[in-house]
């Protein structure tokens, strides 16, 4: 029931809050060191892998800011992000996942379940602009024969003829969601894709892909104790169809980027409510939008989002973790795989061993 998602992003950039050491990022032989990870998982039981995004920068939320520098921001912040994804995609899938089938006896490659996304956009080549700085020229969303290249060249990458999952991203206000499925669909016919997933797909995208033939195994989507949502919105009617076409739900950030944990229900809270100054990327993004949501939902416990979410959220984790003996992380597992009968996997982000944060 559990999907590591492989967090390369410390071998790759080094970033601080990542949940590797610093010792990981000084390794010298990283790709050697992933690989070895991911075969001790393996052993433990744990046979299904993605590729984590990295995570997307913080909000900026200073009054000194303008609406139109905020804008600006935020989207040259969405194109730093893509790049950087192309460049962990790459990364994984050559030095990461083809070691592993190298190395990896095909009895065992035979359980295991490889992921791969496709990215939202696509560089089509590279221009030097008048900084000499690379400038990226992408390709929109839906270009089928940009799809059809962008899984040949991973295959190639990977050094394998076919690849056990695709997962499709939505893409926010693009209108080719059909036309990459209907790629994809002809390429898993060909025996290149053994399963199509979705990723974040919206009820009326999944009901349109139905209709048009398109049966998608899974869905992946946020899940947690403060962010229960997505499913039970309009998502149950794709898991209880009793046509044999049910959909398996995959849940991510089941402990909200890793803020879910005895770290932060043993944290000593301060009068003025604020968070611990020490949080990584995705703790902070969490906190600027999961947290916040929650909290305006939510009366009493505290005059600040964090402040409600320590003595509301953390308190009641921490008190049930100690009538139990185990860990608050342990309990918002727990919570997210036994509330949902049509839960396929809990995916889960891991340093590769490192660190690890959820």
């Amino acid at each position: 029931l559990l999907t590591v998602a492989v967090d390369v992003n410390p071998f790759v950039f080094g970033e601080e809050g990542t949940g590797a050491s610093a010792s990981a990022s000084a390794s010298m032989n990283p790709q050697v060191d992933a690989v070895r990870a991911m075969q001790s998982f393996i052993d433990a039981g744990f046979t299904s892998f993605q590729i984590a995004p990295p995570p997307p920068p913080p909000f900026d939320f200073s009054s000194s800011s303008s609406p139109n520098k905020r804008r600006n921001k935020q989207e040259q912040n969405k194109m730093q992000q893509q790049h950087q994804q192309r460049i962990l995609k790459n990364y994984s899938e050559k030095y990461i996942y083809r070691s592993l089938l190298k190395e990896t006896p095909r009895s065992v490659l035979d359980k295991c379940r490889l992921s791969i996304s496709l990215l939202n956009v696509v560089p089509d080549d590279v221009d030097v602009d008048e900084k000499g700085k690379d400038r990226y020229n992408y390709v929109p969303f839906g270009n089928g024969l940009v799809v059809r290249e962008s899984i040949s060249d991973s295959l190639l990458r990977m050094g394998c003829d076919s690849i056990d999952c695709v997962q499709v991203p939505y893409q926010k206000g693009s209108l080719y969601h059909l036309d990459v499925l209907d790629v994809l669909f002809d390429m898993q016919r060909e025996g290149m894709i053994r399963s199509i997933e979705g990723l974040n797909m919206p009820p009326e995208l999944l009901t349109s892909a139905e209709s048009c033939g398109f049966h998608l195994e899974n869905n992946q989507i946020q899940y947690n104790i403060l962010d229960p949502t997505s499913y039970y919105g309009n998502m149950k009617q794709f898991y209880d169809k009793d046509d044999g076409k049910k959909m398996k739900l995959l849940t991510s950030s089941p402990l909200a980027g890793g803020l879910l944990a005895d770290r932060y229900v043993k944290y000593r809270l301060g009068a003025d409510g604020r968070p611990p100054p020490d949080l990584s990327t995705s703790q902070r993004r969490h906190l600027q939008t999961t947290v916040r949501s929650w909290a305006e939902y939510h009366e009493g416990g505290g005059n600040t989002p964090w402040m409600k979410f320590h003595n509301l959220v953390l308190g009641t984790l921490g008190d049930i973790s100690f009538k139990h003996r185990t860990s608050a992380a342990a309990v918002a597992l727990r919570w997210s795989m036994q509330t949902n009968k049509h839960l396929g996997s809990v995916v889960v982000r891991s340093g590769l061993g490192l660190g690890k944060e959820g």
